[in-house]
Protein backbone atom coordinates (compact mmCIF):
# COMPACT_ATOMS: atom_id res chain seq x y z
CA UNK A 1 0.00 0.00 0.00
CA UNK A 2 2.58 2.61 0.99
CA UNK A 3 4.49 1.61 -2.31
CA UNK A 4 1.46 2.39 -3.76
CA UNK A 5 0.81 5.46 -2.64
CA UNK A 6 4.04 6.86 -3.29
CA UNK A 7 3.99 6.24 -7.07
CA UNK A 8 0.29 7.57 -6.92
CA UNK A 9 1.27 10.84 -5.51
CA UNK A 10 4.53 11.13 -7.60
CA UNK A 11 2.17 11.02 -10.66
CA UNK A 12 -0.21 12.55 -9.13
CA UNK A 13 2.38 15.31 -8.71
CA UNK A 14 4.16 15.72 -12.40
CA UNK A 15 0.19 15.76 -13.66
CA UNK A 16 -0.77 19.00 -10.90
CA UNK A 17 2.83 20.61 -12.29
CA UNK A 18 2.22 19.84 -15.90
CA UNK A 19 -1.86 21.28 -15.36
CA UNK A 20 -0.50 24.32 -13.37
CA UNK A 21 2.02 25.22 -16.14
CA UNK A 22 -0.60 24.80 -18.62
CA UNK A 23 -2.76 27.44 -16.82
CA UNK A 24 -0.08 29.92 -16.55
CA UNK A 25 0.62 29.66 -20.05
CA UNK A 26 -2.35 30.09 -21.39
CA UNK A 27 -3.91 32.34 -18.44
CA UNK A 28 -1.12 34.83 -17.22
CA UNK A 29 -3.61 36.26 -14.57
CA UNK A 30 -2.83 33.00 -12.69
CA UNK A 31 0.53 33.05 -12.35
CA UNK A 32 1.82 33.75 -8.76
Amino acid sequence: MKGLVSGESVLLLRWLICNTKILHSTNPRYID
